[in-house]
């Protein structure tokens, strides 16, 4: 015994040796199974990714085929009602500007007609005052009495042309005497009810045959 630890024999140290080659072999073959499983694990969820992009790429490019589709095909719609309201309107200006008379309303006193309807409908009734119907006599002498018969014939007229007192767009009253103006409003109030169309109302000098109110109106037909 040369100290506390004896050198082991050859055949020991051999045997041992030829232990440690074979945990090293059994180590590596362990490490080449668990780096095959984990390659082939990456490969799997490679071409899983790689399909599910394909998916999204492939239902991506029909959603926007689709969108163009409906694109084109809203466009081609709206074309076409375009061309058709074109033609309608053509169609209807083609008509012209033609004139509205009716014996329920007094005729005209001068070189114009009781009212002109043009190709889109759009009425345009002469001034009116309170003449009755079929004379050249005014319905009262005050303006209440005058502006009540002269929205008659207004309402006459705009009937014989298709249209009605609700339709009317804008309308303009003269006044003889601005101090009429609280009695032609209260008139015309009861006439429109709860229709209230665009106005224009101001005093002149004079008005023709001596009436105290002339009214016009602007509307569209039924």
């Amino acid at each position: 015994m040369k100290g506390l630890f004896c050198e082991p024999a050859l055949p020991e140290l051999e045997q041992r040796w030829q232990q440690i080659r074979i945990f090293e072999s059994k180590h590596k073959k362990k490490q080449i199974r668990i780096s095959s499983t984990r390659l082939e694990q990456a490969k799997t969820k490679t071409k899983k990714t790689k399909t599910e992009k394909s998916k999204k790429s492939k239902s991506k490019s029909m959603s926007v085929s689709e969108s163009n589709m409906s694109a084109v095909a809203l466009a081609a719609a709206a074309a076409a009602l375009g061309v058709a309201a074109l033609a309608f309107l053509q169609a209807r200006s083609s008509v012209g500007v033609r004139a509205v008379a009716t014996d329920k309303a007094p005729a005209a006193v001068g070189p114009y007609v009781q009212a002109t309807k043009d190709g889109k409908g759009t009425i345009y009734v002469s001034g009116q005052v309170g003449f009755v119907p079929g004379t050249k006599k005014l319905d009262g002498e005050d303006a209440a009495s005058q502006a009540r018969r002269a929205l008659s014939n207004v309402k006459a007229i705009l009937e014989a042309a298709g249209s009605s007192m609700d339709r009317v767009l804008k309308t303009t009253v003269l006044l003889v005497d601005i101090a009429d103006y609280a009695a032609m409003n209260e008139v015309y109030a009861e006439a429109f009810g709860d229709h209230k169309p665009a106005r224009a109302a101001f005093a002149v000098k004079t008005l023709p045959v001596g009436a105290r109110v002339e009214i016009e109106a602007i509307a569209l037909e039924n």
